[in-house]
């Protein structure tokens, strides 16, 4: 199983491996209660996958036409601010100026708006760039690779590349090739974000790795001392 990884400084990437989670008992239910479950609509909380209401009127904005898409826009700025909105919604905002714009619906915020479309767009380009080099790794090894989640859904779906914000992209692996996908990631300056894959079990997580652009790797090799 995937899930999403944020990356600030770094592009980052998640690879897993094809295994169910043989976790069982009732410790982790309330966390999926409380990420899955129904929950009350006016509250703002990032935990869970059902949106609120202001996110509503983005997502109208967004995925609407005409008067629908413009009422839905100016209503959600009555609520919030251009400048200052959640992770969540700042990933619908890029979908938002798509639609407007192309439908020719241009406002006094089409200039803000547009920034963030550019900055995800932006963004994508060079996270695109690195899955097609880690792609094209993996094929020269013989790994069979599927793309999961934000990075498969932009060309299939979106057909923008700035219309989807993504933090990361995901990588399914077969289990038996996994460690050796990890070494191929990590020979190409991908570094573990939290666990050893040596250590690691790929019945229970996904492995997140970030991607050490080579002036870093170099000021890193700089500071570490000789040996005697």
């Amino acid at each position: 199983m995937c899930q999403h990884v944020d990356s600030c400084a770094h592009p980052g990437a998640s690879l897993s491996s094809p295994v169910k989670s043989r976790r069982k008992g009732p410790d982790h239910r309330p966390i999926l209660r409380g990420r899955w479950g129904k929950r009350d609509s006016t509250t703002l909380d990032e935990g869970s996958v059902w949106p609120n209401p202001a996110q509503v009127l983005l997502l109208r904005a967004g995925l609407s036409s005409g008067a629908e898409a413009v009422e839905a826009w100016e209503e959600w700025l009555s609520l919030a601010h251009l400048d200052a909105v959640d992770p969540s919604s700042g990933q619908v905002l890029p979908l938002v100026y798509r639609n407007l714009a192309g439908q020719g619906l241009i406002g006094p915020t089409h200039d803000r708006l547009k920034l963030h479309y550019m900055a995800a767009w932006a963004k994508n380009q060079k996270l695109f760039r690195l899955l097609g080099h880690v792609l094209g790794q993996f094929k020269d090894h013989g790994i069979d690779a599927l793309v999961l989640q934000g990075a498969a859904l932009v060309p299939l779906y979106y057909r923008d590349e700035g219309t989807r914000g993504m933090g990361d992209f995901d990588v399914l692996v077969p289990e038996a090739r996994f460690r050796e996908a990890c070494s191929v990631l990590r020979a190409e300056g991908w570094r573990p974000l939290y666990y050893d894959p040596d250590r690691f079990d790929t019945r229970f997580e996904h492995l997140s790795l970030i991607h050490i652009s080579e002036p870093t790797r170099r000021n890193q090799s700089s500071r570490m001392p000789s040996s005697a």
